[in-house]
């Protein structure tokens, strides 16, 4: 009974208390050095892949890049490996999609190794994957990149109004706010993102409301602001 309703870190995942982080974090941390933990495995099947329980807990292990880095995706279970494994903790790097360029593919299977607080669950609308960020005020990614500096473009479409837009890095604001349309997919370029350590970088998408599309009288009981099908990352000269 304590496990499942009186354990701060153990009641969360079981999904019978909300998070709180501050009781939350000494206990993993805690209980990985201890015991020893080597692994984490979410179970969607169980949880739920459109559940926003889910993405909470993927935002958060996320978060604790000196903690717990991605491992494997096996079915319908997320394998998350822990810093007391002998094999320690890979950087949480996107994939190289050309000289210079890496990607995250939001929506896309591996997504799951960047997605941080303000996400909906994926998406796949005729082949383009995506997700719907607005469960929050605004929708986090956690990525390491190599020290240098990058242009970022993210395709976006913004849900029954125009929706503005900005990038910030780490707090700080990345180039200037952009206005994403209702139509169609289009792509936005932020300069100039300054990368000065191999620590994780926390990216925000900052927008100016969400809509729940009940209120206009759909059936969808989620706040949507907007859609990201990719955020790109260039290195520049």
């Amino acid at each position: 009974w304590h496990m499942l309703t009186d354990d701060p870190m153990l009641s969360w995942l079981g999904q019978r208390r909300y998070l709180e982080p501050e009781l939350v974090e000494p206990q993993l941390r805690q209980r990985i050095a201890d015991y020893p933990i080597g692994y984490a495995v979410i179970h969607t099947n169980l949880i739920g892949r459109d559940s926003s329980a889910l993405n909470e807990i993927l935002g958060y292990f996320n978060s604790m890049d000196d903690l717990l880095c991605p491992f494997a995706l096996e079915g319908d279970a997320i394998v998350f490996r822990t810093s007391a494994h002998p094999d320690e903790c890979a950087p949480r790097t996107p994939e190289q999609i050309a000289p210079d360029t890496v990607q995250i593919d939001i929506g896309a299977a591996g997504d799951e190794w960047f997605i941080g607080r303000g996400w909906h669950y994926q998406e796949d609308i005729f082949g383009v994957t995506l997700r719907w960020a607005g469960a929050d005020e605004r929708a986090a990614l956690h990525v390491n990149l190599p020290v240098g500096t990058y242009r970022v473009e993210i395709a976006a479409q913004a849900f029954h109004e125009p929706r503005t837009l900005e990038l910030h890095a780490n707090g700080a604001s990345i180039g200037a706010p952009v206005i994403v349309p209702t139509a169609n997919l289009t792509t936005f370029t932020f300069d100039s993102l300054n990368v000065n350590d191999v620590n994780l970088l926390a990216l925000e998408l900052v927008y100016d409301d969400a809509i729940q599309p009940s209120a206009l009288g759909g059936g969808d009981e989620r706040p949507l602001a907007i859609a990201v099908d990719w955020v790109r990352f260039y290195s520049l000269p």
